[in-house]
């Protein structure tokens, strides 16, 4: 894939990513911690999870930006871990590294503010991202040392991963409309 399509596409993600979670903005505090019997975390664990999971690696990328070289090669190239944490987004259970567990508390709409924010700061930077050869720009993944992917990857799995995780979200919140808990 080139660079031009590459950004388009994490760009049209990141833009849907920020209007479906809109929707979970301004849940009760008991709609966002009640457990349903099809899913095993809550909507406020499904966004703890994403928080914690994309915080550690954004912040490796923004702080890696200014000493990375500039992009020259129209070409997008993903690492192996990179491609295989993309296709495993696709997988039903895959399990979770502990560092990305989500805590086990209760979680108000703050949790689901800190995501958005994320997503929206992300959308802004893309502009200045692109300039960067992201393949030259090595993350180290938190959930182990030989985990390394690039920055193509880190955008490919964030919008993969909370598209995942959205979609799990939602389907909780189509279960907790017909229920008693004020929504």
């Amino acid at each position: 894939m080139n660079r031009a399509l590459f950004f388009e596409s994490m760009a049209a993600g990141l833009d849907g990513l920020i209007g479906r979670t809109e929707q979970f903005r301004s849940l009760p505090e008991a709609a966002l911690n009640h457990k349903t019997a099809a899913h095993d975390w809550t909507l406020g664990q499904q966004f703890g999870h994403l928080v914690k999971s994309d915080s550690p690696t954004f912040a490796q990328l923004y702080a890696a930006l200014s000493a990375t070289p500039p992009a020259i090669e129209d070409e997008v190239r993903h690492t192996f871990f990179g491609r295989m944490i993309i296709n495993a987004m696709a997988k039903p259970n895959i399990p979770v590294p502990k560092v990305f567990l989500p805590e086990s508390r209760a979680y108000d709409a703050k949790i689901v503010q800190e995501y958005l924010e994320h997503l929206v700061m992300t959308r802004s930077k893309l502009n200045e991202i692109r300039k960067y050869d992201l393949s030259k720009l090595i993350i180290r993944s938190p959930a182990g040392r030989f985990f390394k992917y690039n920055g193509y990857d880190l955008l490919a799995i964030s919008v993969s991963h909370g598209e995942r995780h959205l979609g799990q979200s939602e389907a909780i919140l189509r279960q907790l409309e017909p229920s008693p808990v004020k929504i």
